[in-house]
């Protein structure tokens, strides 16, 4: 029996083991689960964003003054209004340029600027049906799983991260399913067609 150089007789035999699988990437505060607070126009995605990462710390602010901190304009809202906005609630706020592998180091919730036009919340990564990819809470569709591949196309590297600082404070109130209905529906009784 020969054996070839650099192999040991004893381990010839047996298989040659997979390497092991990589383990998903779960960031440092793992999956969260954010309230998901639907905009009611294209516009309001950013202040809708960062109303979810505040509910999710216990500070509840209507929509319609997170349009005016965030400074929504007819073109939404610029991520450094949405910094000034998420400091002006508590939070210590960041804007960042990262890769896939430095999201996963990221605390959730945060925020993502997502296909160069519109804002998300990330809720973290993990696997669902045995496919790996990022949970989001998109303000537009509601929270959803997005598997790597379509999230790799959609993730344009832009991440504010937002967490409470010594400033921040809990409060407000929760808002019901349909609780920001009559506001938001006031002034278009004239608009809505008569049954």
């Amino acid at each position: 029996m020969t054996v070839q150089t650099g192999q040991d007789p004893d381990t010839r035999s047996r298989r040659r083991a997979a390497p092991p699988r990589r383990p998903v990437p779960k960031g440092r505060g793992g999956t969260v689960r954010t309230p998901t607070v639907l905009q009611m126009e294209a516009v309001e995605c950013g202040a809708a964003s960062l109303a979810m990462v505040l509910g999710h710390y216990g500070r509840h602010v209507p929509l319609e003054e997170l349009r005016i901190a965030c400074g929504v304009s007819r073109d939404g809202s610029r991520a450094s209004n949405l910094l000034k906005a998420a400091r002006s609630y508590g939070l210590t706020a960041k804007g960042m340029q990262m890769d896939l592998a430095a999201l996963a180091e990221v605390r959730a919730p945060a925020v993502l600027f997502w296909e160069f036009n519109h804002y998300v919340v990330y809720d973290g990564m993990g696997r669902r049906f045995g496919r790996r990819g990022v949970y989001i809470n998109d303000p537009a569709k509601g929270r959803r799983f997005v598997p790597m591949d379509e999230f790799d196309g959609s993730f344009t590297g832009v991440v504010l991260v937002l967490e409470p600082g010594a400033d921040f404070a809990k409060g407000g109130r929760k808002p019901g399913v349909l609780g920001a209905m009559p506001a938001r529906l006031r002034g278009t009784a004239g608009t809505l067609p008569a049954a």
